[in-house]
């Protein structure tokens, strides 16, 4: 397991965002406006020393001073040394840009108009240009962004050394951070497609499925209105899942078949149909988490009855005292009209007519533990 951040020494540190031009590819797709995404991407490019790193992060992080000199940044912060070679943390600078969505940035804000003007790039850059996006497409912007720099040296080399080291980047669990953070496993993603690993077609299985369970949840309400955070925490499961020494394909299916028979009105599993709030929403994951599926299987009862004792009667037994009698032909009496039958099967027949079988059947629900392939 290997923790990184940018602070880390090189070539730890490379595996952040802050280096090899991730960060700008990455909040590039996030606007629509052209010129928010032109100024990324020439910065990109084009920003190569130090020295412009330090000038946009004093601009950034002092916007627009008036009637003093501007704030000169800490130095030393986010330079490193491989190889005889110097790397820096321009990433930094998209960082920075990108939180000019908040209202409180609006000096920050106007600093990137300048920016983007002294750049020779023509329109306005306002507040609402910074769009979030939904974690399928934040996800699917991040590929891009690493895959685009893990094409790069000494990034490409550095991140194959890792071998099968399961990478995160440190912090405070979140959605991109912690041990299940969506960055650590994406890294590890463009990994895999670098080594052409097997495991490259595993996830592609899990995100087609994935891609395909989401569109099937339609109901009940409240889980369809957190369908995406309900697939992309078993979507994290099943990946991680494929860490694990001893994962066979067949695990990934334990979890997806049960749930597709559901969603496709096979089999239902009650738990998930009785998703209505937050704490059985989490009930429902824990439970799909562990594979413990559980649903009532419909099964069909037969039971076979006999002739009532009080419906047999000797018809012609003679007497020999004190009651008794010898025996004789039994006939069968209908304990509802009294009509005689000679046979047991006149007799059934007969009960047919009264709405009672020989054979009589009913439905009853099982209650299935374990899910059989």
């Amino acid at each position: 397991m290997l923790a990184f951040k940018s602070r880390n020494n090189a070539p730890v540190c490379f595996l952040s965002n802050f280096y090899g031009g991730a960060e700008f590819t990455y909040m590039a797709q996030r606007t629509e406006n052209t010129t928010l995404r032109d100024l990324y991407l020439k910065l990109r490019d084009n920003m190569t020393t130090y020295e412009q790193f330090n000038l946009y992060r004093d601009r950034l992080m002092d916007p627009c001073p008036k009637n003093r000199e501007r704030k000169q940044q800490k130095r030393g912060c986010y330079i490193r040394y491989f190889e005889g070679k110097n790397y820096v943390a321009f990433g930094l600078i998209a960082k920075l840009i990108s939180g000019c969505f908040r209202v409180r940035q609006k000096k920050r804000l106007q600093e990137v108009n300048l920016i983007a003007n002294e750049l020779g790039l023509v329109g306005t850059i306002n507040r609402e240009d910074f769009i979030d996006g939904t974690n399928e497409q934040k996800k699917q912007w991040m590929r891009i962004a690493l895959k685009e720099k893990f094409k790069l040296e000494p990034y490409k080399s550095y991140l194959l050394s890792t071998g099968d080291l399961k990478l995160y980047e440190y912090g405070k669990p979140g959605d991109w951070t912690g041990e299940n953070g969506w960055l650590g496993y994406l890294i590890m993603e463009t990994r895999d497609n670098l080594r052409c690993n097997p495991m490259k077609k595993i996830k592609q299985i899990i995100y087609k499925n994935i891609d395909r369970l989401y569109e099937l949840i339609l109901q009940p309400k409240f889980l369809e209105e957190h369908r995406e955070e309900f697939t992309t925490e078993i979507e994290n499961h099943l990946l991680r899942k494929t860490m694990d020494k001893n994962f066979k394909l067949e695990n990934i299916y334990y979890t997806l078949i049960p749930l597709f028979k559901h969603f496709d009105g096979v089999e239902e599993q009650t738990f998930i149909s009785d998703i209505k709030d937050r704490c059985s929403f989490q009930y429902a994951l824990k439970r799909i988490k562990e594979n413990n599926f559980q649903w009532y299987r419909p099964e069909t009862i037969s039971i076979r009855q006999s002739i009532p004792s009080e419906a047999l009667v000797n018809s012609d037994g003679m007497s020999v005292g004190r009651g008794l009698k010898t025996s004789g032909n039994v006939v069968f009496r209908c304990l509802t009209c009294g009509i005689i039958s000679n046979t047991e099967e006149e007799y059934w027949k007969h009960q047919e007519i009264h709405g009672n079988y020989k054979v009589r059947t009913f439905e009853r629900k099982v209650l299935v533990n374990k899910y059989k392939f």
